[in-house]
């Protein structure tokens, strides 16, 4: 017996599950990276940040919808700074995602720049001494 599913996404329901697919992956990433190179676990990240570990274990398995400050928090405790660029979907070049095909441009935009196709979102690992620096502290 099998059953079959029919779901209407929307190109913008499909670009919003996109980004956040991949937001998701590149802070796992990190927390791996975190756990296997300086030993920080979900318990210490947590810990740092004052929430129960359960709310780290969530964030991690991506079944949470994460506020920006949740995301900044997180990577604070491992050690990288989220940044976020945005770039045009650009169709005469070819550099268009999938899911953006069917987006509508809006006419007051200038749409003719010559930027790549995708929404990037990177984490930028920085040293824990950096980040308190500012704060006048150190670690």
């Amino acid at each position: 017996m099998s059953a079959e599913f029919d779901f209407d996404i929307t190109p913008k329901d499909a670009a919003a599950a996109y980004f956040m697919e991949r937001n998701h992956r590149l802070l796992l990433a990190a927390a791996l990276k975190a756990k296997r190179e300086k030993g920080i676990s979900q318990r210490s990240i947590a810990e740092l940040i004052g929430v129960n570990k359960s709310v780290i274990s969530r964030a991690l398995k991506g079944q949470n919808n994460l506020t920006e400050r949740t995301i900044a928090e997180i990577c604070w405790a491992l050690g990288v700074e989220p940044t976020l660029t945005l770039q045009w979907l650009d169709k005469a070049n070819g550099n268009n995602c999938k899911h953006h095909t069917d987006i509508p441009r809006n006419p007051n935009v200038n749409q003719s720049s010559n930027m790549s196709s995708v929404a990037a979102n990177t984490f930028k690992t920085v040293q824990k001494s950096e980040l308190t620096a500012n704060n006048g502290t150190s670690s």
